[in-house]
């Protein structure tokens, strides 16, 4: 597998579970609520935060890639959503399956 991308000083991150997509209703681009983020170390993106990090690929291609969260936890990009209107209070870009929060306690 190839070697994940590191991105420092990431920001609008959330612990999220599949209802989370259900609040704000995030429409999805590649992947689904079911499956995205049902085990540790999985994260969903936002497309403009997929074209931020990896900006020659499609949101298809993006899938299985690997990024560093904190220097510390590696994670399996499983999902895209679309980016929501600037106009709603859900800013997070960036949705880590809460079960990784739970694995490290």
């Amino acid at each position: 597998m190839a070697k994940p991308e590191i991105f420092k000083k990431a920001r609008n991150i959330v612990f999220a579970d599949r209802d989370y997509f259900n609040l704000a209703n995030y429409k999805w681009v590649v992947g689904s609520a079911k499956i995205s983020l049902n085990k540790p170390c999985q994260t969903v993106l936002t497309e403009s935060k997929a074209k931020l990090y990896f900006p020659e690929l499609s949101a298809a291609q993006t899938i299985g890639k690997q990024i560093f969260m904190s220097d510390k936890v590696t994670v399996t990009i499983t999902g895209i959503v679309q980016d929501l209107s600037e106009n709603s209070d859900f800013t997070f870009n960036v949705f880590v399956a809460t079960q990784l929060f739970k694995v490290r306690l």
